[in-house]
């Protein structure tokens, strides 16, 4: 019998950037280990949030230290950090946005 089960509910965050948000996967963790359910289109739909599709998915592996610098394609894009912490900084690029040039 499984004990100690811990759920993180899936959550979504507007950022102060248009279109910009903060998403907090659904996690189960118990004694066995953890699931995080990386992404489920309902959950999204649920939420309100409208996505594209995705065209591209990515995983990287990045030694202690290292920056990384997405680039400013027009596509929905999914970032997730699988293990450890990451600081995010993200400006509005897109001309004409409500919230162009914005950190």
């Amino acid at each position: 019998m499984i004990v100690d089960v811990k759920i993180i509910d899936f959550a979504v965050r507007r950022a102060a950037i248009d279109g910009l948000l903060v998403v907090t996967p659904k996690q189960v963790s118990d004694a066995r280990g953890t699931i995080r359910e990386l992404f489920r289109r309902s959950a999204f739909e649920s939420a309100g949030v409208e996505l594209a599709p995705f065209l591209q998915i990515n995983v990287t592996e990045s030694a202690r230290g290292v920056v990384r610098g997405m680039h400013a394609e027009a596509m929905t894009k999914l970032l997730t950090v699988a293990a450890g912490a990451a600081l995010g900084c993200y400006v509005d690029l897109r001309p004409g946005a409500p919230t162009f040039g914005q950190v």
